[in-house]
């Protein structure tokens, strides 16, 4: 390739940042060196490791793990994660999506044989969506949240729209989520707008 090529690649590649203000990948190692937090490590069976596809997550015993980073903002927050769950519970995964003063639930779990995800809407209602097992359940997925900040979120799973409406603002005040009891994932990407 010619040095006059060479260049004008390098001028097209730093032209294209990326959209995103936090990525992580496994390629970055371990996400507590990544400006991450997590909770639940322990002797409990809360399970955090660090493998060659990426962080995974068995919690087996009576310790949930929690993964939180402070996305305090007066925009939009964007979350996209790709993973992929091996086992889940009745208590599965949750996500939480925040802009620093208020935040969205959305959750995947199994309920008497289903697969649901759920979004939590007011403090007791949840809106439901069934019957996800082949989606969910031993393959690569991802989960694309965009939450504004009159509190209206959007879920996409694998580009499919799922949600689009209002939220309960459930108070959390960092991004986070949790793999609960009994839930085995392995979070392979996880990207971050704020």
């Amino acid at each position: 390739m010619s040095r006059y090529r060479r260049a004008l690649l390098s001028k097209v590649i730093q032209i294209a940042p990326s959209e995103w203000t936090k990525e992580w990948n496994v390629s970055k190692g371990d996400m507590t060196d990544n400006g991450f937090t997590v909770s639940g490590n322990n002797s409990y069976g809360g399970g955090y490791e660090l493998t060659s596809e990426g962080q995974l997550f068995t919690c087996t015993n009576s310790q949930n793990v929690t993964i939180a980073i402070n996305t305090s903002t007066d925009d939009e927050v964007i979350q996209e994660c790709k993973f992929n769950i091996s086992l889940l519970s009745d208590l599965g995964v949750d996500w939480y999506i925040s802009n620093g003063s208020t935040s969205a639930r959305v959750q995947l779990r199994l309920n008497g044989g289903d697969y649901q995800m759920r979004v939590q809407t007011a403090q007791y209602n949840l809106v439901t969506t069934t019957g996800l097992e082949s989606i969910i359940m031993n393959n690569d997925c991802v989960m694309r949240l965009e939450y504004a900040q009159d509190r209206h979120l959007k879920v996409y799973l694998n580009g499919v729209l799922y949600f689009d409406d209002v939220t309960y603002n459930t108070g959390n005040a960092n991004t986070t989520f949790t793999v609960h009891v009994g839930s085995t994932m392995l979070l392979k990407e996880l990207n971050l707008k704020y």
